[in-house]
């Protein structure tokens, strides 16, 4: 596999990924905003939402009204809160944990599940809403799978130094291709110098460029891993992946709509892929394969 398809396949994995995770806080959101509908006595709710917590906190008032104790609506709000709570929880974590994002998916599969149960008990199970209501527990339920696919195949899928030849091999190839244009003394004496070169030349791959100057600007996304602090910025057109207030790699993307920053600190390569879709823009910083920050969905 080459450089590029590899990168591009990243990207499609890593788009796949932050797709799932919104669809966990989508639902958490749809679901507070029905808490709210419900609890104002309001017959309008909106689909994309956990059925487990709308029945718990509908089931809760009912039971009030009836008992004329607030006991079952504060339990109601209670279990509610605590599945949603769960999918928010879930949702954080997924980000570089993909254990999370099989929790929250087993959560939604119950919902899914739960909601056909009771719609069907009801007998509203044939309702265009409840259809529509389903579909988007089905699409979120495809959604998270497909991260979690996504996820293990990122993690399998070679470096790019796995894939092609650092700069120092091909010009060690360049090196031999000119053999013929020197004796064997002479070659003997470029290629030691060529040596000396190639180790200043991996010395520099780790070594920052220079001191960041704050003038303010603000990161595009950023991390902390084993006591290092990575961010990049975008200024003057030109990009900046900064570890720990030292530069460590720059490029101008003048002309760019799609790059990649990469440096060694500690024996972690840290790396930052930036692409420009014709949705929007998307940005990942990695730590080895470690996520540390991700912006835009594609």
């Amino acid at each position: 596999m080459s450089l590029f398809s590899t990168n591009d396949r990243k990207t499609d994995l890593k788009i796949k990924i932050t797709r799932a995770r919104y669809n966990m806080i989508f639902i958490v959101l749809m679901s507070v905003i029905n808490i709210f509908l419900i609890t104002s006595k309001s017959t309008m709710l909106m689909p994309y939402s956990s059925a487990i917590s709308n029945y718990s906190v509908t089931l809760g008032i009912t039971e009030s009204l009836i008992s004329g104790s607030d006991t079952f609506r504060i339990f109601g709000l209670i279990v509610a809160c605590a599945v949603l709570m769960v999918i928010m929880i879930c949702y954080l974590l997924s980000k570089t944990k993909p254990l999370y994002m099989f929790i929250a998916l087993s959560i939604i599969a119950a919902d899914t599940i739960v909601l056909a149960i009771i719609e069907a008990v009801n007998g509203t199970l044939a309702s265009p809403i409840v259809i529509l209501d389903i579909v988007a527990h089905g699409l979120a339920v495809f959604s998270i799978i497909s991260g979690i696919k996504s996820f293990k195949e990122l993690k399998s899928l070679p470096k790019e130094d796995d894939n092609l030849p650092t700069t120092n091999e091909v010009d060690n190839n360049v090196e031999y291709d000119n053999e013929s244009a020197y004796d064997e003394n002479n070659y003997n004496e470029t290629d030691d110098a060529f040596d000396e070169v190639q180790d200043i030349e991996e010395e520099d791959l780790s070594q920052p460029i220079g001191k960041y100057i704050d003038d303010g600007t603000k990161p595009l996304v950023q991390g902390s891993i084993d006591g290092l602090k990575a961010f990049v910025v975008i200024r003057d057109n030109k990009a900046e992946l900064v570890i720990n207030n030292f530069v460590c790699d720059e490029l101008d993307i003048s002309y760019l709509s799609e790059f990649q920053l990469r440096t060694f600190v500690n024996d972690i390569e840290f790396s930052f892929d930036y692409k420009e879709t014709a949705s929007g823009k998307i940005m990942y910083l990695y730590a080895d394969n470690e996520l540390l920050d991700s912006l835009g969905i594609g």
